[in-house]
């Protein structure tokens, strides 16, 4: 029973982490548009559950999805027909917002939470004025072009693998020294009745 156990934690360790990012931070130019890419682990299929995006608040939501639709009465009215949820992305834990016509106002920080999966990404976005943001200019920024529903980056297809695997290697591991654990507990117990036997009949 404990060895299930063990064996079902470890599994839902591996199987069930998403990614919960660091605050990533983004720039877009005024009039311009932005993506903000947040990617759950495994590419599991959040199309039914609940996504919230806020900015610097839960209360400021920017846009909210719901029973599979999108629910623009929630919207606080600054964000009106300007944010769009990639829905054929959620099926593979892509959750990808666009948000156009920023405005200066929109700088801050923004969040995407996931409630199926718990999961949360966090960004910072800076405006700059038009013909003066830098990296949008150079076409380098998630800024400038729409996410990619179907490929991942390979820096992050490697960061994901290398977490696999280790989570692999992990439950593996504690599996085997589970075992040699049991292992060694039995032949003590053995060992032990075998001294008494032998002690009774002498």
């Amino acid at each position: 029973m404990k060895m299930k156990l063990f064996i079902f934690l470890s599994l839902f360790f591996v199987a069930g982490r998403v990614t919960a990012s660091v605050n990533q931070t983004m720039e877009a130019e005024e009039g311009g548009s932005v993506f903000f890419q947040c990617h759950l682990d495994h590419q599991v299929n959040v199309s039914g559950s609940p996504v919230k995006w806020s900015k610097d608040g839960s209360s400021n939501v920017v846009h909210l999805y719901i029973r599979r639709q999108d629910q623009a009465d929630a919207q606080k009215e600054e964000f009106r027909n300007r944010t769009l949820l990639f829905h054929e992305g959620l099926s593979r834990g892509n959750v990808t917002l666009q948000l156009s016509s920023v405005r200066p106002s929109d700088a801050g920080g923004y969040r995407c939470y996931v409630r199926l999966q718990g999961a949360s990404c966090y960004f910072t976005l800076t405006v700059g004025r038009k013909g003066q943001t830098n990296r949008a200019q150079q076409g380098d920024s998630n800024t400038t072009r729409p996410p990619p529903e179907d490929l991942t980056e390979p820096d992050d297809t490697r960061r994901r693998l290398r977490e696999v695997t280790a989570g692999i290697v992990l439950t593996v591991v504690g599996c085997f020294g589970f075992l040699v654990l049991m292992i060694c507990r039995t032949t003590l117990i053995h060992s032990r009745r075998h001294e008494v036997g032998a002690g009774q009949e002498t």
